[in-house]
């Protein structure tokens, strides 16, 4: 494979030489809007300029690239990242090197660079720093630091942060235990869209206040989005006839959905139903 993206990149870079860096960036971005990273990504290298480079990082951020692909962009977004107001940069550097994506790991030097890009409030990077403080990766834990980060990256718009802010007020970590400010913490989070938020949420109004027309509302569009903890629950919820009409083809259909994506109490309820259903029908034959 590398073999091959080598011999891509030359062709390229032949084939591109009479053109702007712009041209060949709008070109990148082509490719990449069909999904065609790597291709995109060689592109974006070629270029040279802020934007590339900064569209180099975003797609190892994705995940698109390999770590041994993702060399290439380190030095250029490293270099990028020391210029004032390049918090994105900053971001991927801080990544790229918490994960050893691209470079060898340093989880202190993540931090530093995570820090950075928080000075300028950028949400992902302090959601960054939550999550590093939370996990203790390249500091000592401290769940109040942790819940510190996730306050800040939420007020600047982080879902992810605020969801987890639910978790924090949800296990008492960092924060005094409070099932009430998790559930506003996760339902602010499954508002703009968050899956985990809206899984939380329905597993609360379940689980906890047994409400299960509010628990529907909640893992529906979860498990529509292929959350599979919610498509397991929504098929309990049908199973059940909690909050909807019971309907065993309905569970069943759920169950398969998350046991498709390796959710064992899923597969074990379909594996049950589809006994149950396939006996009757024998019975009545």
């Amino acid at each position: 494979m590398k073999q091959i993206i080598f011999a891509l990149f030359v062709f390229m870079s032949v084939s591109m030489r009479a053109q702007s860096p712009l041209q060949i960036e709008l070109r990148a971005d082509s490719l990449k809007s069909k999904s065609l990273y790597e291709e995109a990504y060689l592109l974006y290298a070629q270029c040279k300029t802020p934007s590339s480079t900064l569209k180099m990082g975003e797609l190892i951020y994705q995940s698109k690239i390999g770590s041994e692909e993702a060399q290439q962009a380190f030095r250029p977004l490293k270099s990028l990242a020391k210029k004032k107001e390049q918090y994105q940069a900053q971001h991927y550097v801080g990544y790229m090197l918490r994960e050893g994506i691209g470079t060898k790991k340093n989880t202190k030097e993540a931090l530093k660079y995570y820090k950075k890009a928080a000075d300028y409030d950028y949400d992902q990077a302090e959601a960054a720093l939550g999550y590093m403080y939370a996990k203790g990766i390249g500091v000592s834990v401290s769940n109040e630091e942790a819940v510190k980060w996730y306050k800040k990256a939420a007020l600047h718009g982080n879902d992810i942060a605020q969801n987890n802010i639910g978790y924090m007020y949800e296990n008492g970590l960092g924060v005094e235990k409070s099932e009430e400010e998790a559930l506003n913490a996760y339902k602010i989070a499954a508002e703009k869209g968050n899956v985990s938020g809206q899984y939380n949420v329905g597993r609360l109004y379940y689980v906890n206040q047994k409400n299960y027309n509010e628990a529907l509302k909640w893992f529906r569009p979860a498990a529509e989005k292929g959350y599979a903890s919610a498509q397991y629950y929504m098929g309990v919820l049908y199973e059940n006839g909690n909050g909807v009409k019971k309907d065993t083809m309905e569970a069943i259909k759920w169950y398969k959905f998350a046991a498709n994506q390796g959710d064992e109490k899923a597969k074990k309820q379909h594996e049950i139903l589809l006994n149950t259903v396939t006996s009757g029908i024998l019975k009545d034959q």
